[in-house]
């Protein structure tokens, strides 16, 4: 994975509280932070796509057939795995 050096400020009362969280979950700071900054990222990234498709109802409809469509399409192909498996222990 690519890495890019970035340069953030912190107060010292986080910076003390994370280093301590980073320590007790034995990594690094530098682990402690990434991890934190990717887990914002992704619960922002949610938050957005949940005010979009709130906003445009007919594209969260549109999602939910094709959720149902690969449910419906692996629940097919876990049959027919099931099927092959029985016959082959039947052999």
């Amino acid at each position: 994975m690519a890495t890019d050096r970035v340069t953030i400020t912190l107060d010292a009362l986080t910076r003390e509280a994370a280093q301590r969280s980073a320590e007790a979950a034995g990594v690094s700071f530098s682990a402690y932070v990434n991890r934190a900054v990717r887990r914002q990222t992704l619960a922002d990234s949610m938050r957005a796509e949940a005010a979009y498709l709130a906003a445009h109802p007919a594209v969260r409809a549109e999602l939910v057939r094709h959720a149902e469509q690969d449910e419906v399409e692996r629940g097919v192909a876990y049959a027919a795995e099931q099927d092959r498996v029985s016959r082959t222990r039947a052999s």
